[in-house]
């Protein structure tokens, strides 16, 4: 039953790569570049965001990791794009060979970049401990594992004053919380501690 990660994982992959292989190789670069800049600011945001519904909501303990890091992207996303689209109203031509395969390649790029993130934030989901049978491996893949070591190398130059990301951590923080959550559902406390 571990192959089931990877059916999911082809899945975010082919819907990524279906809504955006036939937008050409200038809107994916630039989708590319947004996807990258929300995923670092969402990585480095949400811990911040995080103590505040902490805060404000102390039953959010197991999701609220996994819910900040995903409206810190949504926002930062939806941000950028529309931006984007608005300095951008002439589209960049490229001869038709290739605007069309760059475009394919890209868009593969961003289905890559994207499921990587998607299996980045599963480390701080509230999942059970052996979540897919097994499938999904605490210890990253390699995907989730190149958006930590990214998050790890940019954010030692911007956080100030707190402690700097580290792919370990976020590991040893998602295993340990997947174990906390399996606890509190156990013993039906449910997924908000509460």
């Amino acid at each position: 039953m571990e192959y089931i990660i990877y059916v999911l994982m082809l899945m975010v992959f082919g819907i990524i790569m279906g809504f955006t292989y036939t937008e050409g190789l200038w809107s994916n670069i630039l989708r590319m570049c947004n996807i990258i800049t929300s995923g670092l600011l969402a990585i480095g945001l949400s811990g911040w965001i995080y103590s505040l519904i902490r805060e404000q909501w102390s039953g959010f303990q197991f999701i609220g990791l996994f819910v900040s890091i995903w409206l810190v992207f949504d926002l930062c996303y939806l941000i950028l794009h529309t931006l984007c689209k608005t300095i951008s109203h002439v589209k960049v031509r490229f001869i038709g060979v290739v605007d069309h395969w760059g475009g394919i390649v890209v868009a593969s790029l961003n289905g890559f970049i994207f499921l990587g993130f998607v299996l980045f934030t599963m480390h701080v989901a509230p999942l059970a401990p052996s979540f897919l049978w097994g499938g999904f491996h605490s210890d990253g893949q390699i995907l989730d594992t190149t958006w930590g070591k990214l998050a790890e190398h940019v954010s030692g130059s911007v956080y100030s004053g707190e402690e700097a990301f580290t792919w370990s951590g976020w590991t040893q923080n998602g295993s340990a919380l997947r174990t906390d959550t399996a606890k509190s559902v156990e013993a039906e406390k449910g997924l908000f501690g509460g």
